[in-house]
Parts: structure tokens; sequence; C-alpha cells
């Protein structure tokens, strides 16, 4: 007969031996869709986050352009995909200033939007664009997305 004591951790043991033969739950990416269309909110610059209501977005205008806000100024650039592959010409940017956060905020944004070569999806509604050597340098929700 086993004491009170034991029949507990046996019972632990028991409970938690079919938790223990399940893989651990982990986010995939989604495959990629094609091609990127909407707009999108950038949530992230090289890993840090951004200035509340500064509202970088990137909008692909069409399969050739993109433009959107860099949080103080307009921009747009050349744009071109081919599989997980992008590229994206130097932007073209108003010259509107701002408050010097919001600026230097603004050039971190376009010098990783125009390092960016690749990106992959993430939970169907994020995009992580990666530079060459792979550093994630931009993150996007999509805004209104297809159901």
């Amino acid at each position: 007969m086993l004491l009170p004591q034991y029949r507990a951790l046996a019972l632990i043991a028991l409970l938690t031996s079919g938790c223990a033969q399940q893989p651990a739950s982990t986010t995939t990416a989604a495959e990629p869709r094609q091609p990127l269309t909407g707009q999108w909110q950038v949530e992230s610059v090289n890993g840090g986050g951004i200035i509340d209501a500064s509202h970088l977005t990137l909008v692909f205008i069409d399969a050739e352009r993109i433009a959107g806000s860099s949080g103080c100024n307009r921009y747009n650039a050349g744009f071109s995909q081919h599989d997980k592959d992008i590229r994206i010409s130097a932007p073209a940017s108003t010259r509107r200033a701002c408050a010097p956060a919001l600026m230097q905020q603004e050039q971190r944004f376009l010098q990783a939007l125009s390092e960016s070569v690749s990106y992959q999806w993430q939970d169907n509604h994020w995009v992580i664009f990666s530079d060459d050597k792979g550093e994630p340098r931009l993150k996007l929700i999509q805004q209104n997305p297809a159901p």
C-alpha cells in the first residue's frame, strides 16, 4: 500500500507524463503569399520598437512601387519581388523637419528599408524584412488583411 504522499506524487507523475511526450507548440511562418500587397504598419525597426503614434507605414502601390509615411515625411521607392527575395531602391523622401527623435527614427527606417533583401511571413499577418546577413530589419503588420 502506497503512503498518501507517494500516491500524490504517483498521480502527478501520471498526469504530467502525457505532456512530456507531446512536442512543444511553436509558431511557424506561414507560406509566403504572392505578391506582397496592401498597406502595412511598421512595428519594429532593427529589432527595437518605434516612437508611439509615429505611424510608419508601407503601401505596395503596384508590383514596382512602394510608398508610405516614414513618421515625419512621405517616401516612395522602386520595388521588385521574386519568391522571398525583395529589392527596394533608395527611397525618395520629402524634407519636412520634425523633432530630432522622429528624424533619427526616420533615417533608421529608410536605411533598414533600403537594405532589406528578403522577407518571411510570420503568423499570417506579420512580415519580417531581413538584410543580406539574415538580420531582421523591419517587422510589419498587415492592415485590413484579407480573410
